[in-house]
């Protein structure tokens, strides 16, 4: 895919997340000078988004935004937009994932060994569908927008309110557990895990090329 078709395709996904977002405030225009003007989530490179956008946009019609390349290319526009609306980067990184997985249906396995976003994506979920998830909802959708401020109201009472994420934290503690390995265990994915010698294992769904340095922003609203 040349290079103007990717930004054509991550200009048109930026619109429709801007569309479903707009009852909380607008997220301006994504600035594309010609690469994209933001860091990927969690680490990853330019290179691994582009490719991710390129997927995406040549399965589209056949399989929709059930693909885990949709929810890459969602877990970081998605990011990059609750980062302009307000949120700090690890809670405009969790925004994106939970975003991601309730507009594409696949869960953000990175986040599988992480227990506090984890809590976050549910929080996203279960506001999002209290009953029962249907993924092929509309961004222009009123409802859509509804549920999202509600739930973007929530990522920001967290941030403000540390006491109240805490408490939270404590209270989903042991859901957790068996949930991310539940959820790794469908989806035939294995769950990160931590080593002595080399760090994380990462899972096939996200393989990062090269990672950020350590503690550099990962969302830069502009």
């Amino acid at each position: 895919m040349k290079s103007e078709d990717t930004i054509r395709v991550a200009l048109e996904e930026w619109e429709k997340i801007r569309t479903s977002l707009s009852e909380i405030g607008d997220i301006g225009d994504l600035d594309l000078e010609p690469e994209l003007s933001f860091k990927p989530s969690r680490g990853y490179n330019g290179i691994y988004l582009v490719n991710s956008l390129n997927r995406f946009s040549a399965e589209f019609p056949e399989k929709g935004y059930f693909t885990p390349e949709a929810a890459y290319v969602y877990v970081n526009l998605a990011g990059y937009a609750g980062a302009r609306l307000g949120l700090e980067d690890n809670f405009a990184e969790s925004f994106g994932s939970g975003y991601s997985w309730v507009r594409t249906g696949f869960f953000d396995v990175y986040y599988a060994e992480d227990h506090r976003s984890i809590i976050k994506q549910l929080l996203f979920f279960q506001t999002f569908y209290p009953v029962e998830g249907d993924f092929h909802w509309t961004f222009e959708s009123g409802e859509a927008k509804d549920k999202l401020k509600r739930v973007f109201t929530g990522f920001l009472l967290w941030q403000e309110n540390p006491a109240e994420y805490v408490k939270g934290l404590r209270s989903f503690r042991e859901k957790l557990e068996p949930l991310r390995r539940g959820l790794s265990k469908a989806l035939g994915v294995p769950i990160m895990e931590r080593t002595r010698s080399s760090g994380l294992k990462y899972t096939k769904y996200a393989q990062p090329e090269s990672g950020l340095s350590g503690g550099e922003q990962r969302f830069r609203p502009r």
